[in-house]
């Protein structure tokens, strides 16, 4: 179910008291889940709480690369039956919302995600 809030739209009424209009797409069934806030004077996205994880190899070696909002701090999770979760690894995202981080190379079969710090 995708939940749709928004917080204000109208800049008319919202500038002279110096705030600016913001649109929150929250993505769940409560104000608790995922979402990407975009500023609607310029439609610019001004934040999101979405972290992306991608496998890849170098020479050999897995690397995994972490995407999302610029600044945040990423647990990255790893689990090899998906109930339970340990921590691996915390890395910061750099300005371009971007960060690198080695694979766990064992067990053979062994899931990742990334979860945001302090959310």
């Amino acid at each position: 179910m995708l939940v749709l809030s928004v917080v204000a739209t109208d800049a008319d009424v919202l500038t002279p008291y110096g705030m600016a209009g913001e649109l929150v797409l929250y993505y769940g069934t409560t104000n608790n889940g995922w979402s990407d806030r975009f500023n609607v004077m310029d439609g610019k996205q001004t934040d999101s709480t979405f972290v992306r994880l991608n496998m890849s190899k170098t020479n050999g070696v897995p690397r995994l690369t972490i995407s999302g909002w610029q600044g945040r701090q990423v647990s990255i999770e790893t689990s090899s039956n998906l109930l339970t979760w340990a921590a691996y690894s915390t890395v910061s995202l750099d300005t371009n919302g971007q960060a690198t981080a080695t694979c766990p190379s064992t067990p053979a079969s062994l899931f990742l995600r990334g979860r945001l710090v302090g959310l």
